[in-house]
């Protein structure tokens, strides 16, 4: 314990008034052993009304603490794959790591193939460093260092070194973009190495749906603070690259589309829109979900909410988890919860009834088996 004594300081009548306050006296720093510390330390240096001016104080007013850096256990090893995203297609799932530029591809019931590609290793802390999109004849990897094409072969190719902030695909055709000052700069891929450049977008993407028509999104205003006259718009791009823009609209709020017929525009906070073919929305209705994220994967809705459900197992290294609900994408009825530890998890769909997730460890959900629920272990 560290004490250090204390003498108060009464401002002399000469000068302008002030309240007495404790001050350190140099050279009184003492310490002493203790088995713990407890309690809180005292910063204040205005004195009570029950200390007497005449008297010195000792307070103790920190703690100095040894650390023996020999002994010391070695770290634990890394695990060979930290999951940040995953992407199913029929039997094929890929997982991209978090840190280093590795994905895997699991081919069930017990294949496994690992894929390096000349990456950057990303330290930092963002929830969505890399993802992936899979398709018939392989795997698109993308994030803040580029778009990387892996091959069902064992091969793989850098197609773009520039940061990436959002894409979405279909049938293996890529749809990315990024920023470029008030605009979004868009792009297509395909797996045969063809490019094409599109005009550029006057605004920020937010969601984007793929479909056999071409991609759907919703453009916002090019800054986070509408002013008179900015107004949101709903795009359509088709399989050849051309633009369909429609016309303004008052901010649309959503993260994810519904459905066909109508096509639905939902925010996980309770409201959805519906899309008309003429890239007019109708009115406003309310929806029985409240949560903070949310998309779809296959058949299936998926909304993140605040964890506390007790009958769901929580994190097992600590008391924090939030709750990912399955639900109807009709009438939004649960189907199936689960307890996962990430509030951004990457949701894939494989094809054959099951739902892959990443959020801080990896689950495999099937909606419709009586096993709804299955942890999933990489090592």
């Amino acid at each position: 314990m560290v004490s250090d004594s204390y003498q108060m300081l009464e401002q002399p009548p000469t000068e302008p008034k002030r309240h007495p306050r404790w001050i350190p006296i140099p050279g009184t720093r003492t310490f002493r052993e203790v088995e713990a510390a407890t309690g809180v330390f005292r910063d204040d240096t205005n004195p009570t009304a029950a200390e007497s001016p005449a008297e010195d104080a000792v307070r103790e007013c920190g703690v100095l603490v040894d650390l023996d850096l020999d002994d010391v256990p070695p770290p634990p090893v890394r695990p060979t794959i930290v999951p940040a995203a995953v992407s199913a297609h029929d039997r094929d799932v890929w997982v991209v790591d978090r840190e280093l530029p590795t994905v895997i591809r699991l081919r069930e019931p017990s294949t496994v193939r690992e894929y390096r590609f000349p990456g950057a290793i990303l330290a930092g802390r963002a929830h969505r460093p890399r993802w992936v999109h899979a398709d018939d004849d392989g795997c698109w990897v993308v994030g803040r260092d580029g778009i990387f094409r892996c091959s069902l072969d064992g091969s793989v190719v850098r197609i773009d070194e520039q940061p990436i902030i959002g894409s979405a695909a279909y049938n293996g055709v890529l749809l990315s973009w990024r920023r470029t000052g008030e605009h979004t700069s868009v792009s297509l891929q395909w797996p045969g190495g063809r490019h094409q450049e599109l005009e550029p977008l006057d605004g920020r993407i937010g969601a984007v749906d793929p479909g056999r028509d071409g991609f759907m999104g919703v453009l916002h205003p090019g800054t986070d603070t509408d002013t008179d006259g900015d107004f949101s718009r709903l795009f359509v791009i088709d399989a050849d690259g051309h633009t369909r823009l429609g016309p303004p609209l008052t901010r649309l709020t959503g993260t994810f589309f519904v459905g066909n017929d109508p096509r639905r525009l939902v925010d996980p906070r309770g409201r959805q829109v519906p899309i008309r073919p003429d890239l007019t929305a109708g009115e406003v209705e309310s929806v029985p979900i409240r949560g903070s994220v949310g998309g779809t994967a296959g058949p299936w809705v998926w909304v993140v909410h605040p964890g506390g459900d007790l009958s769901v197992e929580p994190n097992p290294l600590s008391d924090w988890h939030c709750l990912l609900s399955v639900l109807d994408p009709v009438t939004f009825a649960l189907k199936c919860r689960l307890a996962v530890f990430s509030p951004y998890p990457e949701v894939s769909y494989d094809g054959e009834g099951r739902m892959w997730i990443v959020a801080g460890g990896m689950w495999l959900v099937d909606p419709s088996s009586r096993n709804t629920v299955q942890r999933v272990h990489l090592a």
